[in-house]
């Protein structure tokens, strides 16, 4: 009798029972491949401030333009953002360049690339939308290899990419 109480309180302080898992995601299906951390929630804003000098308007390049800006919003300039994703083009077109090795018959493609940049440099919350889901997981991939100087506050860039098989 003894040995079947300390058989029970063993079970039910968790001696040999395995731990519960947790309940795997649910994948959604709403065309867009997502990876990494998600991003957190943008923190409270700080009160307005007068600014020192008339706000410059911001503009868009157009986007069959090869030198557009990305759409950002928040504390990077475009500039400095456009200059990361320069950085590590030929690794984001070598994600298209291997499907194309895979089947020449894959033409020029677009790819949208959303994600955020957090304070410490680093990228969460990618979002790629595109027709070839193998290239969209791909680009997610680069995407989070992407690191930024260290900066106070957050950005989000938006970023569409034109694949192209002709050079």
């Amino acid at each position: 009798m003894t040995r079947a109480l300390a058989c029970l309180a063993l079970a039910a302080c968790g001696g040999s029972a395995p731990p519960a898992q947790p309940a795997a995601p649910t994948p959604i299906d709403d065309g867009v491949t997502r990876c990494g951390p998600p991003a957190p929630p943008p923190a409270r804003p700080p009160p307005p401030v007068k600014p020192a000098r008339e706000p410059v308007p911001s503009f868009t390049a157009p986007r069959s333009d090869a030198s557009a800006m990305p759409d950002v919003e928040g504390d990077l300039s475009p500039e400095v953002v456009s200059r990361v994703i320069r950085i590590h083009a030929e690794e984001v077109r070598a994600c298209y360049l291997h499907l194309v090795a895979r089947d020449p018959r894959i033409g020029a493609t677009r790819v949208e690339l959303a994600f955020t940049i957090l304070g410490d440099g680093s990228i969460a919350g990618v979002e790629v939308s595109g027709e070839l889901p193998a290239l969209d997981v791909c680009v997610c991939e680069r995407a989070l290899a992407m690191r930024f100087a260290p900066f106070e506050g957050r950005a989000s860039v938006r970023y569409p990419l034109l694949f192209t098989n002709g050079g």
